[in-house]
Protein backbone atom coordinates (compact mmCIF):
# COMPACT_ATOMS: atom_id res chain seq x y z
CA UNK A 1 0.00 0.00 0.00
CA UNK A 2 3.03 2.30 0.43
CA UNK A 3 3.71 2.37 -3.24
CA UNK A 4 -0.06 3.29 -4.21
CA UNK A 5 -1.40 6.54 -4.95
CA UNK A 6 -2.94 8.38 -1.99
CA UNK A 7 -6.57 8.16 -3.83
CA UNK A 8 -6.19 4.22 -3.54
CA UNK A 9 -5.31 4.66 -0.06
CA UNK A 10 -8.25 6.57 1.07
CA UNK A 11 -10.89 3.63 0.20
CA UNK A 12 -9.41 1.48 2.70
CA UNK A 13 -9.31 3.67 5.57
CA UNK A 14 -13.29 4.76 5.20
CA UNK A 15 -14.15 0.56 4.69
CA UNK A 16 -11.94 0.03 8.08
CA UNK A 17 -13.56 2.98 10.25
CA UNK A 18 -17.57 1.36 9.71
CA UNK A 19 -15.57 -1.66 11.05
CA UNK A 20 -14.60 -0.07 14.33
CA UNK A 21 -17.79 1.30 15.31
CA UNK A 22 -19.61 -2.42 14.97
CA UNK A 23 -17.37 -4.44 17.79
CA UNK A 24 -19.67 -3.35 20.60
CA UNK A 25 -20.56 -6.76 22.46
CA UNK A 26 -24.25 -7.19 22.62
CA UNK A 27 -25.48 -7.28 26.74
CA UNK A 28 -25.92 -11.02 27.40
CA UNK A 29 -28.79 -11.98 29.08
CA UNK A 30 -28.10 -14.19 32.09
CA UNK A 31 -30.00 -15.43 35.52
CA UNK A 32 -27.20 -13.84 37.62
CA UNK A 33 -27.30 -10.15 38.85
CA UNK A 34 -23.33 -8.62 37.54
CA UNK A 35 -21.78 -5.66 39.71
CA UNK A 36 -21.34 -5.93 43.27
CA UNK A 37 -24.79 -5.24 44.68
CA UNK A 38 -25.63 -2.54 47.45
CA UNK A 39 -24.26 -2.70 51.04
CA UNK A 40 -26.96 -3.57 53.36
CA UNK A 41 -28.72 -1.29 54.59
CA UNK A 42 -29.19 -0.88 58.46
CA UNK A 43 -31.61 1.95 59.12
CA UNK A 44 -28.91 4.75 59.95
CA UNK A 45 -30.12 7.90 58.37
CA UNK A 46 -26.60 9.18 57.25
CA UNK A 47 -25.76 6.38 54.87
CA UNK A 48 -29.13 6.29 52.84
CA UNK A 49 -28.08 8.18 50.32
CA UNK A 50 -24.91 5.71 49.52
CA UNK A 51 -27.49 2.93 49.51
CA UNK A 52 -29.36 4.80 47.20
CA UNK A 53 -26.63 5.62 44.98
CA UNK A 54 -25.07 1.79 45.15
CA UNK A 55 -28.70 0.53 44.34
CA UNK A 56 -29.22 2.88 41.07
CA UNK A 57 -25.50 1.24 39.91
CA UNK A 58 -26.78 -1.93 40.41
CA UNK A 59 -30.28 -1.61 39.14
CA UNK A 60 -28.50 0.11 35.70
CA UNK A 61 -25.74 -2.72 35.31
CA UNK A 62 -28.69 -5.26 35.90
CA UNK A 63 -31.69 -3.43 33.93
CA UNK A 64 -32.34 -6.21 31.87
CA UNK A 65 -32.84 -8.59 34.55
CA UNK A 66 -36.27 -9.52 35.43
CA UNK A 67 -35.72 -8.29 39.00
CA UNK A 68 -34.66 -4.97 38.30
CA UNK A 69 -37.46 -4.63 35.09
CA UNK A 70 -40.61 -5.52 37.03
CA UNK A 71 -41.16 -2.74 39.81
CA UNK A 72 -42.71 -4.78 42.51
CA UNK A 73 -39.35 -7.37 42.16
CA UNK A 74 -36.70 -4.44 42.06
CA UNK A 75 -38.88 -2.96 45.25
CA UNK A 76 -38.27 -6.10 47.13
CA UNK A 77 -35.02 -6.82 45.97
CA UNK A 78 -34.00 -3.26 47.77
CA UNK A 79 -36.30 -4.30 51.21
CA UNK A 80 -34.01 -7.67 50.78
CA UNK A 81 -30.93 -5.46 51.39
CA UNK A 82 -32.67 -4.22 54.29
CA UNK A 83 -31.72 -5.52 57.69
CA UNK A 84 -31.53 -4.61 61.37
CA UNK A 85 -33.25 -3.50 64.17
CA UNK A 86 -33.46 0.27 63.09
CA UNK A 87 -35.16 -0.94 60.27
CA UNK A 88 -36.58 -4.11 60.55
CA UNK A 89 -40.32 -2.85 61.30
CA UNK A 90 -40.43 -0.74 58.32
CA UNK A 91 -39.11 -3.62 55.91
CA UNK A 92 -41.88 -5.96 57.20
CA UNK A 93 -44.77 -3.20 56.79
CA UNK A 94 -43.04 -2.38 53.28
CA UNK A 95 -43.48 -5.96 52.38
CA UNK A 96 -47.41 -6.73 53.53
CA UNK A 97 -47.91 -3.27 51.49
CA UNK A 98 -46.53 -4.42 48.40
CA UNK A 99 -47.83 -8.06 48.70
CA UNK A 100 -51.28 -6.65 49.73
CA UNK A 101 -51.53 -3.91 46.54
CA UNK A 102 -50.30 -6.91 44.21
CA UNK A 103 -52.79 -10.00 45.72
CA UNK A 104 -55.72 -8.11 46.90
CA UNK A 105 -59.61 -9.47 45.27
CA UNK A 106 -60.18 -5.90 44.13
CA UNK A 107 -58.08 -3.72 42.20
CA UNK A 108 -55.35 -5.08 42.32
CA UNK A 109 -52.30 -3.48 41.09
CA UNK A 110 -50.12 -5.44 38.49
CA UNK A 111 -46.31 -6.11 39.34
CA UNK A 112 -45.15 -3.87 36.34
CA UNK A 113 -47.04 -0.73 37.22
CA UNK A 114 -44.14 1.76 37.74
CA UNK A 115 -45.78 3.41 40.55
CA UNK A 116 -44.98 0.65 42.61
CA UNK A 117 -41.01 0.97 42.94
CA UNK A 118 -41.70 5.18 42.82
CA UNK A 119 -44.28 4.96 45.75
CA UNK A 120 -41.99 2.88 47.80
CA UNK A 121 -38.92 4.78 47.12
CA UNK A 122 -40.78 7.89 48.16
CA UNK A 123 -41.82 6.29 51.54
CA UNK A 124 -37.86 5.42 51.88
CA UNK A 125 -36.82 8.46 50.91
CA UNK A 126 -39.70 9.89 53.46
CA UNK A 127 -38.61 7.50 56.42
CA UNK A 128 -34.62 7.64 55.90
CA UNK A 129 -33.48 10.76 54.42
CA UNK A 130 -30.71 12.55 56.40
CA UNK A 131 -32.52 15.51 57.87
CA UNK A 132 -29.54 17.34 59.76
CA UNK A 133 -27.56 16.99 56.52
CA UNK A 134 -27.90 20.55 55.03
CA UNK A 135 -27.15 22.05 59.31
CA UNK A 136 -24.08 19.08 59.58
CA UNK A 137 -23.29 20.70 56.13
CA UNK A 138 -22.97 23.87 57.25
CA UNK A 139 -21.45 23.32 60.37
CA UNK A 140 -18.46 21.30 58.47
CA UNK A 141 -18.09 24.67 56.19
CA UNK A 142 -17.78 26.75 58.71
CA UNK A 143 -14.63 24.50 60.14
CA UNK A 144 -13.69 23.83 56.95
CA UNK A 145 -9.39 24.59 57.00
CA UNK A 146 -6.97 23.73 54.33
CA UNK A 147 -4.18 21.21 55.30
CA UNK A 148 -0.92 21.20 54.30
CA UNK A 149 -1.03 23.37 51.00
CA UNK A 150 -3.87 20.74 49.67
CA UNK A 151 -5.84 23.40 47.70
CA UNK A 152 -7.40 20.46 45.47
CA UNK A 153 -8.69 18.66 48.68
CA UNK A 154 -9.83 21.90 50.50
CA UNK A 155 -11.63 23.01 46.96
CA UNK A 156 -13.25 19.56 46.23
CA UNK A 157 -14.50 19.63 50.48
CA UNK A 158 -15.61 23.19 49.78
CA UNK A 159 -18.02 22.16 46.67
CA UNK A 160 -19.51 19.01 48.61
CA UNK A 161 -20.34 20.44 51.19
CA UNK A 162 -21.89 23.20 49.45
CA UNK A 163 -23.92 20.96 47.74
CA UNK A 164 -25.07 19.23 50.38
CA UNK A 165 -25.78 22.68 52.45
CA UNK A 166 -27.33 23.48 49.34
CA UNK A 167 -25.88 27.13 48.69
CA UNK A 168 -26.49 29.64 45.84
CA UNK A 169 -24.24 28.72 43.10
CA UNK A 170 -23.60 32.37 42.73
CA UNK A 171 -22.09 31.69 46.81
CA UNK A 172 -19.53 29.29 45.52
CA UNK A 173 -18.75 31.32 42.57
CA UNK A 174 -17.49 33.86 44.28
CA UNK A 175 -16.06 31.77 46.90
CA UNK A 176 -14.14 30.02 43.84
CA UNK A 177 -12.99 32.90 42.89
CA UNK A 178 -11.79 33.64 46.54
CA UNK A 179 -14.08 36.71 46.97
CA UNK A 180 -15.65 35.96 50.57
CA UNK A 181 -13.32 32.84 52.37
CA UNK A 182 -9.63 32.83 53.46
CA UNK A 183 -7.62 30.08 53.58
CA UNK A 184 -7.23 29.56 57.49
CA UNK A 185 -4.10 27.81 58.34
CA UNK A 186 -4.63 24.64 60.13
CA UNK A 187 -1.79 24.39 63.49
Amino acid sequence: MAGQPLAQQAPVAIQAAPQAAQIVAPVATTDKLRGTPPDTFKGNRKTSETFLRQFNLYWGLNESHEVMQVPYFRAMYALSLMRGPNIDDWVNDQVLLLRELTTRTQNPIDRNDPDLWNDFNTRFTNAYTDTAKKQTAQQKLMALKMYQDDLDTYISTFKNLCNQANYDIMLRSWAYAGCIFHFPPAY
